[in-house]
């Protein structure tokens, strides 16, 4: 049973190999005089029974972290302490304690494993695998590919994390700057208008002119000259600037619209290529004052197909 393939079944098994006696040929505490498990070479039903001695010294270790590293480092030393034996018909690899023998059962002064078979010494033999070894080895690529997975989700929040904060922020400055936009800091008062004058005194003094009868018989006129203030004219007659950016449909309508152009923009309209809230690609020509928040839009859209992203990894 010490050697492959029952011995490398399990690790409780070459334990067992390297640290039990038979009460026969071999009845050396080699483990320790009240640790050293009997155990019956030819079976293996009564291993786990014999195993509990051991496992309760295994026990006493402070658990460690089990990551790939470590895995590959316990290997390494175990593998390292494999020793080879010289026969007349062949030499032996094994782990443990051994003498002029050719195999690891019911041996006087030995208890060892024999892994001879892992590693064959002719051409024609073919390597018989350690289960216990392949199966720690598939658990340090399984540790690998969860560590790299877990490296990448973190990446992906601290990404989404600051998309977060640069949003909120042009949000922030946008929606102060649209506050102090549309408070003017010296209001200037409208002049009346001359038609609501109903009398001489109050006509005149509103700098209108008075046709009449008498000082309350009458109508009151603007001034030759003046023009009444409740007609908009020139730039802003027939809408709003924005108005009539959204009112151009192609780009060359729309560098042609004339007005008042806002603070830091060198043209009245713009235009530009957006996503919609449905997430559809659109063209059209805005108001320059528009553009902000049409560059906080496309920002949210990007922030929120990444969000997508994030959430259709299976992590």
């Amino acid at each position: 049973m010490c050697q492959l393939p029952s011995v490398g079944r399990a690790l409780c098994i070459t334990l067992l190999c390297v640290c039990t006696k038979d009460g026969a040929q071999n009845t050396d505490d080699i483990c320790g005089d009240s640790r050293t498990p009997q155990f019956t070479w030819d079976t293996s039903t009564n291993a786990p029974e014999k195993y509990s001695a051991v496992d309760a010294i295994c026990k006493r270790h402070t658990p460690r972290k089990v990551h790939p590293e470590l895995i590959i480092q316990k290997l390494g030393q175990l593998f390292g302490m494999l020793k080879t034996a010289t026969h007349a018909r062949d030499d032996m690899i094994h782990l443990g304690a051994h003498t002029g023998s050719q195999h690891c059962d019911k041996q006087a002064t030995s208890a060892c494993a024999d892994f001879t078979k892992a590693y064959p010494l002719r051409s024609s033999d073919s390597p018989t695998a350690i289960d216990w070894e392949q199966h720690l080895l598939s658990a340090v690529e399984k540790l690998k590919k969860a560590e790299q997975a877990g490296q990448a989700k973190r990446r992906t929040e601290e990404t989404i994390k600051a998309l977060r904060g640069q949003v909120e922020l042009v949000f922030n400055r946008t929606a102060t700057a649209k506050i102090y936009a549309t408070k003017s800091p010296n209001p200037v008062a409208s002049p009346p208008i001359c038609d609501s004058h109903k009398s001489n005194i109050t006509c005149t003094k509103n700098n209108c002119k008075w046709k009449g009868t008498s000082e309350t018989e009458g109508t009151c006129k603007p001034t030759e000259g003046e023009v009444q203030p409740n007609t908009e004219t020139g730039e802003k007659a027939g809408g709003t600037t924005t108005d009539k950016c959204s009112e151009a449909k192609t780009p060359e309508a729309c560098a042609a619209v004339k007005g008042t152009e806002p603070d830091g923009k060198n043209a009245v309209c713009g235009w530009i290529t957006y996503i919609d809230r449905k997430g559809k690609i659109e063209s059209a020509c805005r108001s320059s004052s528009f553009l902000v928040n049409k560059k906080l839009d496309l920002m949210a859209a990007a922030f929120m197909i990444l969000v997508a992203f994030y959430h259709s990894k299976d992590f």
